[in-house]
């Protein structure tokens, strides 16, 4: 496998890299691990520095002194990328045919994605019981990463087989970006789903609460509360080793609002007719 392009590939992935403190341990139980035999070095043979150097250890892509979260399916991705772009450089008989294969296999890594993750076909595999907020967002993860390679590999395939219709891969890159994009933004809408749901179910619970009710002991904070407190807490802290800054922020800024549309109109609307309703 030619080298340079899986490091020219694999650079472009930065965005997305992760704190090195509390990494997950395991990948769930369907997905398998690729090892790499490129080493972490100071320097390449050409002199490069210790910041363009990249390596793959078990499920960990490593740029430098950054660390990214991937799946043996995205590994063995990014190498069936790498062959079938050597095929195309390196036969020019069979230049099209090898770049539209490559195509094929970027759309069905897509579609995939979709019917394993967000359809749930995985769970029928017997190892992935249900699909989790961990799971889509290692997903996440993956479909982010790829979508950033789209770009250099459009720019490397114009530059060295330049006899391909500009039209036709234009065409084709721009689909497969916003294919990925959209996927991407389903796992986000059905991560903040998860919650929203488990936010709604406590907060109808707390509706049906008589604070007056003298003969019934309320801890304060309610189970309810707490309950919302203690999911909201539990998704952040499965999800933020897995995706960045941004897509945190994007996520948790819509669960906050559903907390303020949903839970504190439930106090504001609260008829409060005692003291021990007040004190509650």
């Amino acid at each position: 496998m030619d080298l340079s392009i899986r490091e020219d590939l694999l650079k472009s992935s930065r965005p997305f890299s992760v704190n090195d403190t509390s990494m997950m341990n395991t990948l769930p139980d369907d997905e398998s691990v690729i090892e790499n035999d490129v080493p972490k070095a100071e320097e390449d043979s050409n002199g490069k520095p210790a910041d363009e150097i990249y390596s793959i250890k078990k499920n960990e892509i490593f740029i430098g002194d950054q660390r990214f979260k991937a799946t043996g399916s995205f590994l063995l991705l990014v190498k069936m990328i790498c062959d079938n772009y050597n095929l195309a450089l390196k036969f020019s008989s069979i230049e099209s045919e090898a770049v539209a294969k490559l195509f094929e296999i970027l759309k069905f890594y897509n579609s995939y994605s979709i019917q394993l993750i967000l359809g749930a076909g995985a769970t029928t595999f017997g190892k992935v019981k249900k699909i989790t907020a961990k799971t889509l967002a290692l997903s996440s993860v993956s479909l982010s990463l790829l979508l950033e390679l789209i770009d250099p590999l459009y720019e490397r395939i114009k530059e060295q087989i330049p006899d391909l219709k500009q039209e036709w891969l234009s065409a084709e890159i721009g689909k497969i970006k916003n294919d990925l994009k959209h996927h991407i933004n389903e796992i986000t809408s059905k991560i903040r789903s998860i919650l929203k749901t488990k936010l709604i179910e406590q907060c109808n619970e707390l509706k049906k609460m008589n604070w007056a009710n003298t003969q019934e002991k309320i801890n304060i904070p309610t189970k309810h509360s707490a309950s919302i407190l203690h999911n909201t807490r539990q998704i952040y802290k499965t999800i933020e080793d897995y995706l960045s800054k941004e897509n945190l922020i994007e996520i948790f800024n819509v669960i906050f609002s559903d907390i303020k549309d949903y839970y504190l109109p439930i106090f504001q609307s609260t008829s409060v007719e005692s003291k021990l309703a007040a004190k509650r």
